[in-house]
């Protein structure tokens, strides 16, 4: 089968998750695209957030090193909580809220990742287009996510009129 005929994996918001660490890992490999000659327009940047006084020659470095650190975290973070959801099999009610709690939070780490990136193209001079790619992956993993929590409603329902 083609695969633009083929249907979407189950495990969908897996792969997509796995996807986002991928990209946003090779963005952060080159700095998010930040050339050396950058850190005159940092300076910059920084003079316009009023923040020039507190410059040295580091903190770009430092800044990236700290948003490097944030996202891995959160990355790390956002994959456990899928990966605890999905190997949560809901046959109780006690289940089904815990599987929902963990959906939740892999939801909120992918706003907390849609965050620092606009944190990097608001303090660094970073073309926001090259991290396009990412946020279009983190919207379509809040979207995967959302929609099996609305399977899992089903499930929740089921198990309802068992009782």
């Amino acid at each position: 089968v083609p695969s633009s005929k083929r249907n979407e994996s189950p495990m969908e918001f897996f792969h997509n998750a796995i996807k986002i660490r991928k990209v946003i890992k090779n963005e952060m490999l080159i700095n998010f695209g930040l050339k050396v000659n950058a850190y005159e327009a940092a300076r910059e940047v920084l003079k316009m957030n009023g923040l020039y006084q507190a410059y040295n020659s580091d903190y770009t470095t430092f800044e990236i090193a700290s948003l490097r650190i944030d996202i891995k975290k959160t990355l790390r973070t956002m994959i456990a909580e899928i990966t605890c959801a999905n190997n949560t099999y809901v046959t109780t009610k006690e289940e089904y809220v815990e599987r929902r709690l963990h959906w939740d939070r892999a939801l909120n780490m992918c706003e907390v990742l849609l965050q620092l990136l606009q944190e990097i193209t608001e303090e660094l001079p970073v073309n926001a287009n090259r991290l396009m790619p990412a946020v279009e992956l983190i919207v379509k993993e809040k979207n995967l996510i959302k929609g099996v929590r609305k399977a899992d409603n089903k499930i929740l329902k089921n198990l309802l009129t068992k009782q």
